[in-house]
């Protein structure tokens, strides 16, 4: 069940089991307060979705118009994209745009922590265009205000969320790897459970391709900067694969250099294709990729959340955007054997 009250300082003490000031001092991680007494209090809090409103009064001026936005680091293009498109649009209806920018993985504590000072504002509403917040983190403040996953996907019933397509991308991407008559594929990126959005669009390319007769083979890729096996374009050869769907144009990038290095030709001797469509340079390198409609999803998104903040009590609405395919030379028929 999730409460629409507003928990208090004095709701976190009774369920901690703690005085009012031990509560408050054990939040304020001072240093009287023991580490057990921090966790059962943070517990608690975290629980009951209390935040401490300590910006109230230094930042009374936001109104609640104002947006909250956590995002990825948009040191990723399309991260980058998506934050220009949320704030014109936002902006353009009179609301301001309160972001702050966070890393593509941290830790469960970390995120909990730029949740709660986010939370510490005055805010009409949330966005979270960033897999490293987690659903569950933010069921506490349902009902306290709209509440909006942006890009990722997102099933839980309680939250709005408006994302990228990533279930017909793969399938887009599929059908053109098998039109070009590969019968064997090797496939890497992000499993599910580390990666949302790249895992989706994997699972629904290699289900595709299988029920299109496709042979796929899949590599993980499990580290936080996302490189490339170091053995991947040797290893999709030796296993008579002769395309490489690389679930991000990063990673594509990496598995056309690495394909040079070894003296590999891209299509000729491999395919390379991607996804995501907002690096530089992708035509001149002639890269195979699905671009995401990250300005589509941007404008629906601001669109909704200025429903659901004028609206209370509106119901969560989750939709999804689909992008295009866009073929380059990087995929080409399989080499003649």
């Amino acid at each position: 069940m999730v409460s629409h009250a507003v928990p208090t300082l004095e709701d976190v003490a009774a369920r901690a089991g703690v005085s009012r000031a031990t509560a408050s001092r054990a939040l304020l991680r001072q240093a009287r307060v023991s580490a057990a007494t921090i966790d059962k209090v943070t517990a608690a809090a975290r629980e009951l979705g209390y935040v401490a409103d300590r910006g109230a009064a230094r930042l009374a001026g936001h109104s609640p118009r104002t947006v909250g936005l956590i995002i990825r680091g948009a040191r990723n293009a399309v991260y980058g994209e998506l934050f220009s498109e949320l704030g014109k649009h936002l902006r353009a209806s009179e609301s301001d745009v309160l972001a702050t920018a966070v890393p593509a993985a941290m830790q469960v504590a970390e995120a909990e922590a730029i949740l709660g000072r986010v939370l510490g504002v005055p805010l009409g509403g949330l966005m979270l265009a960033n897999g490293s917040i987690r659903s569950e983190q933010v069921l506490p403040y349902v009902g306290r205000l709209p509440i909006m996953r942006v890009g990722h996907p997102e099933s839980t019933p309680e939250l709005s969320g408006v994302g990228y397509d990533e279930v017909t991308h793969g399938r887009l991407m599929a059908d053109a790897v098998a039109a070009a008559g590969h019968r064997r594929v090797l496939a890497v990126g992000r499993p599910f459970a580390s990666g949302q959005t790249q895992g989706v669009r994997i699972e629904a390319l290699v289900a595709r391709l299988r029920e299109r007769g496709v042979a796929v083979d899949t590599v993980p890729v499990t580290t936080l900067e996302l490189r490339l096996p170091a053995d991947t374009v040797a290893r999709a050869l030796a296993a008579g694969c002769t395309a490489l769907v690389c679930a991000s144009d990063e990673l594509a990038f990496q598995a056309m250099l690495a394909a040079r290095e070894s003296g590999v030709r891209v299509p000729d001797d491999l395919s390379v294709v991607g996804f995501d469509g907002y690096e530089p340079g992708l035509d001149l390198i002639g890269l195979t990729t699905v671009r995401l409609p990250v300005a589509a999803v941007a404008r629906r998104a601001a669109e909704l959340m200025l429903e659901l903040m004028s609206t209370p009590g509106m119901p969560p609405v989750r939709e999804v955007i689909a992008g295009e395919l866009t073929v380059r030379t990087s995929l080409g028929p399989p080499r003649a054997t």
